[in-house]
C-alpha cells in the first residue's frame, strides 16, 4: 500500500493543499494520501518539527512524507529528498529535517529539474518527486547530492547540579504543556533525589510525576512524561495553558533537594 503523508503550514481554508493532493492522484491514482497536519502555524518549523517528529515513525517502511513547512530565509531553499530509516521525505532544505532527525539521513538529494536545475517549492514537483519514491524509484536518480543540509536546532534546557531550566516548546489543542525536558534528562539529574517543578516563580509547585492524566483527579495540576519522552504539565480534565496563563517558551524550572 503506498502511503503518502502531508505535512504543512498550507491551512485548510485555502486551495493548496487539495490542489496538492489532486497533483499526487493525478500521476499516482493508488496512492493512499495521510495529513499529518496542516494547521501548523506559518514559519514555525520548531512546531511543525515537534508534530511531525512524534508522527512519522508510527507509518510503515517505505512510505513516502511530503514535508512543506515555511522558514524564514531570504532565499527560496531548494527542495530535497531525503532517506531516513526506511522511510523518504521531500520538502524545502530550510533546517525542518534537522530539527526531526536525531542523526544525520541515509541519503540525501537536491531535486534537478530536466536541466539539471535545483527545483524550488512547487506543488506539482512535490507531488511527482513523491509518487516516483511511492512507486520504487531510486532516490539517488533524482538529482544531487547534497553535502550539507540548512541545520536548525532547538533550544536545550540549561543544568546545573541541582537545577534544570527548560521551555515550553509545545502546546497541544488540549492545553498541556510541553517542555523541552527529556525523561533521560530528568533522571539523570534527579539520581533518585525528590524535587519542585516550578512554575510562574513558584505560583504552582508540582512535586511528584504522575503516570496518567486520570489518577491526578479532576481539577488537579499535574507532570508525567508524555509518549514522545518529554515533561508534560497539565491539569486533569482542564487547560493548563490557559488556567495557569503560561504561554510558548515560558520557562519551567525543576529544582532537586
Amino acid at each position: 500500500m503506498p502511503v503518502i503523508t502531508l505535512t504543512t503550514d498550507w491551512g485548510t481554508t485555502d486551495y493548496f493543499v487539495g490542489a496538492l493532493k489532486g497533483d499526487i492522484i493525478s500521476v499516482f491514482p493508488e496512492a493512499v494520501i495521510i495529513d499529518i497536519g496542516h494547521a501548523i502555524q506559518a514559519y514555525d518549523l520548531v512546531k511543525g518539527a515537534f508534530i511531525f517528529k512524534n508522527a512519522w515513525h508510527h507509518f510503515p517502511t517505505g512510505t513516502v512524507h511530503i514535508c512543506a513547512v515555511s522558514g524564514t530565509s531570504d532565499e527560496p531553499p531548494p527542495l530535497i529528498a531525503l532517506a531516513y530509516h526506511g522511510h523518504f521525505f521531500i520538502g524545502p532544505d530550510n533546517g525542518f529535517f534537522t530539527l526531526v532527525y536525531a542523526t544525520p539521513p541515509d541519503e540525501a538529494y537536491y531535486i534537478l529539474d530536466a536541466r539539471g536545475n535545483k527545483v524550488y517549492a512547487n506543488s506539482s514537483v512535490l507531488a511527482s518527486s513523491a509518487a516516483y519514491l511511492s512507486k520504487g524509484g531510486k532516490i539517488a536518480d533524482m538529482g544531487e547530492k547534497v553535502t550539507a543540509m540548512v541545520e536548525k536546532s532547538l533550544l536545550q534546557p540549561v543544568t546545573e547540579e541541582s537545577i534544570i531550566r527548560g521551555t515550553v516548546i509545545y502546546i497541544d489543542s488540549h492545553g498541556n504543556l510541553v517542555t523541552n525536558i527529556e525523561k533521560e534528562l530528568f533522571e539523570r539529574i534527579a539520581r533518585g533525589r525528590d524535587y519542585d517543578i516550578i512554575l510562574k516563580t513558584r505560583e504552582y509547585v508540582i512535586s511528584e510525576l504522575s503516570t496518567d492524566y486520570f489518577k491526578a483527579g479532576r481539577g488537579n495540576l499535574l507532570a508525567m512524561y508524555n509518549e514522545a519522552g518529554f515533561l508534560e504539565i497539565s491539569i486533569s480534565h482542564g487547560n493548563a495553558a490557559g488556567l495557569l496563563g503560561i504561554k510558548y517558551a515560558e520557562i519551567i524550572r525543576v529544582e532537586f533537594k
